[in-house]
Order: C-alpha cells, then structure tokens, then sequence
C-alpha cells in the first residue's frame, strides 16, 4: 500500500479499512472493529487539548508517510534475531513478531503436553478471537480504536485452569524500517484462568534508519486466584516511536506484577489500566525509564478499585539527561463498594540536565471512608553528599556519579521475576549511563 502522506491520514485510512473489512470476520467482532472506526473517524487521534495528553506532542509523530507492512516482507533468520538485545536467552519459550506479524521460525513453543495454549489471532475468524478480542481495551482513544479495527496480527495466550508455565513466555517486536516508515499495529490477548501461574514478557527492538509507529494493544485477563508476572521492556532506536495500551482485569485473590522498562525509543507513551473487579486482588507496579537526547516518554497508569480488600502498590522511578522529557500521570480510583483498600503510589526521578524535563501527575480519587491511600512524586538533581562521600573513599568522581546511578535504576531491576533479565539489563543500563 502507498504511504500515509501527512494531513490525508483519514483518506488512507478508509483505504486501508476497506481492504480490512473484505476479510471473514465473526460478526460479533466485526461490530467490535465497525465501532472502533466509526470511533476513530469521529473522534480521531488524542491532542494536547485533552487532560491525559497535555504534556504529548503527537503532531511529529501521526503526520508521517508511513505505509502499511506487508506480512513476510522482512524475514528475520536465526542468526540475525539472536543480534537484537535479550533475543539469545535460552531456557524461555518464545514468539517473534515481525513489523506486527507473527514469524513462527523464529518461535519456540513446547510441544505435547504443556500449561498454555497459542492460538494465531491472524486470520480474525477463530472462536477464541470471537470470545476474547477487544473484550478488555476498545476505544479507550484514537489509538486503541484505531488498532480494534486495524491490528495486523496476534495470538492468544491461555493459560487453563491450575496450569503452572514452567519456563518465561518471551514475545518479541522487531521493528524493521529500513525501506519504508511502517505503522505497526499487533495485538495480544492474554488469559491466565484461575489458579494459573505464568511469567511473561514484551521485548521490543528495532532495526533500520527509517522512523517507525508501533501501536500496540496487549489484553490480559487474570482469574481467580491466578498469580501472573508481566514485563514490558523498550529498547527501541531513537527514529522509532511506540504508543501502547495494557488493559488488565483481575478476579478475586489474583496477583499480578508489571515492570515497565522504557530504556529506548524516540517517543514513548505507554498506558496501562487495571481493573480490579474481584476481593483481595493484589497489583504490583514497578517502572523505570532512561532518557537522554531529546527522547519523550510518557508514562500514564490507572488502577481503578471496584471491590473491597483490595492492595495496589507502584513505584516509578526515572533518570532523565541531555533535553529529554518524561512524563508521569498515576490516577488511583477508589469506587464507593471498595472499603479496606490499600493502595500506594510513588514516583522518584534524577535529572542530570538542567535542561531535562519531568511533568509528574500522581492523583487520587476516593469515594470510600475506610481506605488507606498515599502518592507522592519527587524530582531533582544527583546527591551531592552521596558523590562527596565516595570520592572521600577513593572513588573518582564520574565513577561516583555512576555508582549512584546504577544503584538507583537497580532497585526496579531487581525486582524482576524474570531472573535471566537481571544481569544484561544491568549491563546494558551501565552502558547507558556511562
């Protein structure tokens, strides 16, 4: 298909939807994916002008002539997909998605007898696609919308009743603009049924001088009593851009942790959303992001409390340098029913710039009487005191500043349940912030 040329993105999109819209589709999704464009179409893509994306400039990012990937255009072998960052673990099972379609070369899934399933979402004419897609995350905004009715590809990951993965699901994103500037939409389901146990990961890279757009919807639903471990890492050039949305909801006695790590990417902005809709749910959510050049990263979180007993519990810590800027908006939403509720939110960011920017936004709306809520937000340069007592010790100076760094991005790091993750991101965040 020919590219989006900028200010007739809505003409190419009616192009694209017709061609979408020949395609065998159940009809209950069909009517899921005519709503997302109608939406769309009305409402368009966010502006500044809207509260959650007052601080996002999105114009340099949706008036680029990007074109439409063809599946299978970019092959990946073997040797060059083990050249990305992380792509060589072993001992994990694993899916490769390439410009937003799935290459089961590169896949590694258990065979026989197993603890999950992998359903092709591709085709859009399964049950599992009927029953689960666009379920949990619809028309939140432009982007959401846009992907319900255009994703290219997918799978759905289930987990069955009691099943425990023994070994991390990996799903890798590379992004491959080296001909053209991609618009890049996949879209994952994700269902832990009750009792259930699995550790999963998003990893996504890039390769190519052209710029690219992933936008990127992940749905997970965890049932009762299920415990689910959910990493996202970002290590994206700076001529890639990525606008995601995590929807989570959660049953009675779940548990879930989310680590979101944005170390790369021109421009970032990931939304995720949790819904808390059974007793004595847990919800960890531990981010870190690096920022440096003029990079942009826009982290908004929303755990809305529905049912009482309840404990969420986030912490966000940032390293901005050079003219970057970040971005972080955490809204905790307690309803009336959702008494005994904990929930606790923090974001701590170190700027190495002067010219570095961070806009943080915690927020609290309760409308229970017997909760214990807290949210707090700091910013602010590297501790002097703290470099003057290691170089009291011999310590030079930059390996002082160093030190401190590292220590500082280590605590989101080490609280990873992907153990195999722990040493190349350390690795790779040292390298960064030398």
């Amino acid at each position: 298909m020919d590219g989006i040329e900028a200010g007739q993105l809505p003409e190419k999109i009616d192009t694209w939807w017709e061609e979408e819209r020949q395609k065998p589709v159940a009809v209950a999704v069909k009517e899921r994916m005519q709503d997302a464009f109608s939406f769309f179409k009305a409402n368009g893509f966010p502006h500044s002008k809207m509260e959650d994306w007052k601080y996002t400039d999105l114009h340099p990012v949706i008036s680029l002539p990007y074109s439409w990937p063809e599946r299978n255009k970019h092959y990946l072998d073997q040797a060059r997909f083990e050249t990305f960052p992380l792509a060589g673990l072993q001992d994990v099972y694993r899916l490769v998605f390439v410009n937003g379609y799935l290459q089961e070369e590169l896949s590694v899934l258990p065979h026989g007898e197993n603890a999950f399933t992998v359903t092709h979402l591709g085709e859009k004419g399964s049950e599992a696609y009927e029953e689960h897609v666009a379920t949990v995350v619809n028309t939140e905004n432009g982007f959401t919308a846009l992907n319900t009715a255009l994703h290219s590809d997918g799978v759905l990951i289930d987990i069955p009743r009691g099943g425990k993965v023994d070994k991390p699901v990996l799903i890798y994103y590379v992004s491959i603009a080296e001909d053209r500037q991609y618009l890049i939409q996949p879209r994952n389901v994700i269902v832990a049924e009750e009792a259930s146990e699995v550790r999963l990961a998003e990893v996504f890279v890039s390769t190519g001088d052209k710029p690219s757009l992933t936008n990127i919807v992940t749905e997970i639903k965890v049932g009762a009593g299920a415990n689910l471990d959910y990493t996202r890492l970002q290590m994206e050039g700076d001529r890639n851009y990525s606008v995601g949305f995590t929807g989570i909801t959660q049953q009675q006695d779940s548990r879930i942790d989310t680590h979101v790590i944005s170390l790369g990417g021109g421009f970032v902005r990931n939304n995720l959303h949790f819904m808390l809709q059974g007793r004595n749910c847990t919800s960890i959510m531990n981010g870190l992001y690096l920022l440096k050049n003029q990079q942009f990263l826009d982290n908004h979180t929303r755990v809305d409390h529905a049912m009482p007993g309840c404990l969420s519990d986030q912490l966000y810590k940032g390293i901005l340098r050079d003219k970057s800027t970040g971005v972080f908006n955490g809204k905790i939403i307690v309803h009336q029913d959702a008494q005994k509720t904990n929930a606790y939110q923090r974001n701590v960011n170190v700027l190495l710039s002067d010219e570095a920017t961070i806009n943080t936004k915690p927020q609290l709306e309760i409308f229970a009487d017997d909760v214990r809520c807290t949210h707090g937000a700091t910013a602010g340069f590297i501790d002097e005191e703290a470099v003057f007592y290691l170089r009291s010790r011999g310590i030079d100076e930059q390996q002082a500043r160093n030190l401190l760094m590292n220590a500082f991005a280590h605590e989101v790091v080490d609280k990873l349940n992907i153990d195999s993750f722990k040493d190349p991101l350390r690795e790779y965040i040292a390298e960064k912030l030398r």
